[in-house]
């Protein structure tokens, strides 16, 4: 089933959208930091389909390029 993100469609296996795991790896966290960051909303472009963390790649990508991926400053959560 197709997920509006950002004014584009995504499905659960688009390549366009990180998984959890994709995620923490590009970031070099481990997936529940990257679990916990969306459950608190501070991630930009993450959508749920079903049970699953998909992440909008394009607006990640623009996050990290500007230096900072998450949405506020969670300097705190990033070493738990």
């Amino acid at each position: 089933m197709p997920t509006a993100v950002a004014g584009t469609w995504c499905t659960v296996r688009d390549p366009a959208a990180y998984t959890v795991e994709t995620l923490a790896t590009r970031c070099a966290v481990a997936p529940k930091a990257v679990r916990r960051w969306a459950a608190r909303g501070l991630l930009p472009g993450q959508f749920r389909a079903g049970r699953v963390w998909r992440f909008d790649r394009p607006a990640v990508e623009k996050r990290l390029l500007g230096g900072c991926l998450l949405l506020e400053d969670t300097a705190h959560d990033a070493r738990n």
